[in-house]
């Protein structure tokens, strides 16, 4: 049985000021800051899991659950779950916007192994943290880091594309299994890391280097990333 949830999805407005400061009418200075950015920002509909099986549901919510735990944010972005691949460009998955809404179709077939699923949830929803997060500056950045010299372009090889560099590392860093990123050039454990640091400021929650490219024998076949857009 197929299910639709709705999930939430929280912007955290961080104000560094002296905590004792008050305006004329004794209201704290956080508080009247706090007021007038929440008065700034559009008021937007929670995200939704749509037509998931209980299976899809689980790893939609743990691909959710790893970009929290790695203190990402992600904006409102709706999960739909199809049976074939058309809705995904003949792919196992696709991000768009439609209507202004983040959007992440899934058709890989529900068949395939668990571990699979996820990283292509979280490859797509590292599309979505993309056009939400980063900066062109940021993206310049990265693109000359990776020696890659267009961001998004159906005319030039998925590995060749800044878009999908940043999806997959983004992927690595907060992915919370062992997973190799064999789709893409200079993957060595270093540049993964200082991929990952450039577009998030942050260091990836990495314990050990075999989790930069190990994988497990029953996981031989492809991972799920090199069918997603």
């Amino acid at each position: 049985m197929k299910t639709s949830a709705r999930i939430l999805t929280a912007l955290t407005i961080t104000v560094i000021l002296s905590p004792g400061a008050t305006g004329p009418d004794g209201e704290s200075t956080i508080a009247r800051t706090q007021h007038a950015v929440a008065a700034k920002v559009p008021e937007q509909q929670p995200g939704s899991i749509i037509d998931a099986s209980p299976r899809q549901h689980a790893a939609a919510e743990a691909a959710l659950r790893m970009f929290e735990d790695a203190g990402l944010g992600l904006p409102p972005v709706d999960i739909v779950f199809h049976e074939s691949t058309i809705r995904c460009d003949n792919r196992n998955g696709y991000y768009h916007l439609e209507h202004g809404r983040h959007v992440v179709d899934v058709c890989m077939a529900e068949d395939y192994p668990e571990v699979f699923l996820e990283q292509l949830i979280v490859h797509e929803l590292a599309h979505a943290w993309d056009v939400h997060v980063l900066t062109d500056a940021i993206r310049s950045e990265f693109m000359e880091l990776r020696k890659v010299d267009i961001w998004h372009s159906r005319e030039v090889h998925w590995k060749h594309r800044g878009t999908e560099h940043a999806a997959e590392i983004i992927t690595w860093g907060v992915f919370d299994k062992a997973m190799p990123v064999i789709t893409l050039d200079n993957v060595e454990c270093d540049e993964l890391q200082e991929g990952y640091e450039t577009l998030t400021g942050m260091v990836a929650n990495r314990s050990g280097a075999d989790l930069c490219a190990s994988w497990s024998p029953e996981h031989a076949s492809e991972p799920a990333g090199i069918a997603a857009a």
